[in-house]
This record gives structure tokens, C-alpha cells and sequence, in this order.
């Protein structure tokens, strides 16, 4: 383990740790065949694209860290100032959301190596984009300094920021351009929830469970569709909770935003 750093954390510098990442997607899309619409419908286009993205994005976090004796700053960035409790409501919610979606699957359909596949490659992507977004991105961000209030605005707004244009390659892979915008907006979104989670649980445990649960869900659902029927209160309560999500998520941002312009630090 590397104990002092050979280069000092820069925000530049993480945001171009990004890129190889991101240029992945498409490129194994193209060798493989499987557009990005496609990726959640077979096993055979998670192990052609999805598994070997995310192992090799891991691979190059892990070797890009420890070389820069980064790690495990990286995973966590000190003792921080406590957050209003509050905000605990936003991952309850989330994991209601994800909960209502799981109890929508039809698992009937979903033979038990499926599920095994989709738990493997869902795990992975939720460890490898929070460690190159809430650990790389908001490291770099910080600087390795101590918390301030305008270090971590700008943590946060870059970090969700960030992972909402990470999805921007997918208009490459055979995404529609148009759906590709919402899943920026909406990933950007969601970046400030899982910054939010990092934050009040002190590391990066939370936004992966998260994470994981969130994009499992959702895969789970693309190849079963719903158990239950799309309208009626099962339908609404999901749409409920997810317009709070969304709603907690722009208060979030507002409040780091307007907190940092308070203190002036």
C-alpha cells in the first residue's frame, strides 16, 4: 500500500480517469454486436458487454489508485460534518422505489441462472461507477482536503453531473438520442442521491447497495416485464415515490448549493 500520494488529487485529473471508461461502452457494443438497447434482454449481451465493462473499469480504478497512492482515500475522505437526519428520507425512498419494482417482476419467467447472471453484472456496475463517481470524481473534487461547504457543493454538482453525461456514449451504442437526453437528466439526478447516500453514511457502501438495487431492479423488469398490471394504486404508489425521489433530488442540490453560499467557505 502506498502511503502518501505521487500525485495530489485534482479534479481535472479525475474527470480524464473518466474517459477511458466511458469510451468502452461503445466500442464493446461495436465488437460485440449487441446495441445498448439490447443489453438487458439476454445473459449473453450482459457477459459481451456489460461484465467485461465494468471488470475492466474496476481494473483500471484499482490500478490507477493504488499507483497514485490514492487509495483508500478514495473510499473514504475523513470525518465529515453531520448532515439534517432529514435527509435519511431520500434513501428510504429509494429503497421503497426498488422494492416496489422487485415485487413487479414476474420471477416466474426468470430461470435461476438468469437472476444469477443479472445479480453478478448489476453488482459490478454499481461498485465500479461508485468508485469512479463517488469515490474517484469527488475526490478529485475535494482535493484531498478536509470537508468544506463549497469543496463539497462542487463535489456534489460535479460528481452528479458527471455521471449523467457518463450516459451520453450511449447515443453511440444504439441508444435514440432523444431517450439518451432524458437518461442524462435522469442520471444526473440520481448522482446526487448516491453523493447524498455517501455522505450521510460516511462511505460508499450505501450508494452501491443502492446502486445495485436500482439497475438490478430495472434489468430484472426489462426481461420479465411487470408481474402486475401497469395502472391502478400498485402503478400510482410507484410513480408517487418516484416523483419524491426526484423531487428530494433537485432540494438536495439546492440546499448544498445554497448552504455553500451562506458560510462563503
Amino acid at each position: 500500500m502506498i502511503n502518501s500520494p505521487r500525485c495530489t488529487p485534482r479534479l481535472s485529473l479525475a474527470l480524464c480517469m473518466v474517459l477511458p471508461p466511458a469510451a468502452l461502452m461503445p466500442l464493446l457494443c461495436a465488437l460485440s454486436g449487441v446495441g445498448y438497447p439490447d443489453l438487458g434482454r439476454s445473459s449473453d449481451a450482459l457477459w459481451q458487454v456489460v461484465v467485461p465493462l465494468e471488470a475492466l473499469t474496476l481494473l483500471w480504478l484499482l490500478g490507477v489508485t493504488r499507483w497514485a497512492g490514492w487509495w483508500p482515500g478514495l473510499a473514504q475522505v475523513g470525518p465529515a460534518p453531520a448532515l439534517p437526519r432529514v435527509f435519511w428520507l431520500l434513501p428510504g425512498v429509494w429503497g421503497a422505489v426498488c422494492g416496489q419494482r422487485l415485487l413487479s417482476v414476474a420471477w416466474s419467467a426468470l430461470p435461476a441462472s438468469e437472476v444469477a447472471t443479472l445479480l453478478l453484472a448489476t453488482a459490478l456496475v454499481g461498485l465500479s461507477e461508485e468508485l469512479l463517481f463517488r469515490g474517484l470524481v469527488v475526490w478529485g473534487a475535494l482535493g484531498g482536503r478536509a470537508w468544506r461547504p463549497w469543496l463539497e457543493t462542487r463535489a456534489l454538482w460535479v460528481s452528479a453531473i458527471a455521471f449523467g453525461l457518463y450516459h451520453l456514449p450511449n447515443a453511440a451504442s444504439g441508444q435514440d438520442l432523444a431517450l439518451t437526453g432524458v437518461q442524462v437528466a435522469v442520471a444526473t439526478l440520481m448522482g446526487a442521491v448516491f453523493y447524498l447516500a455517501r455522505r450521510l453514511s460516511g462511505g460508499l457502501a450505501l450508494p452501491v447497495l443502492m446502486h445495485w438495487g436500482w439497475d438490478f431492479s430495472t434489468f430484472a423488469l426489462l426481461r420479465t416485464g411487470a408481474a402486475t398490471p401497469p395502472a391502478g394504486p400498485w402503478a400510482w404508489a410507484g410513480a408517487t415515490l418516484s416523483g419524491v425521489l426526484a423531487t428530494g433530488a433537485l432540494a438536495t442540490l439546492l440546499w448544498f448549493s445554497l448552504r455553500a453560499r451562506r458560510s462563503g467557505v
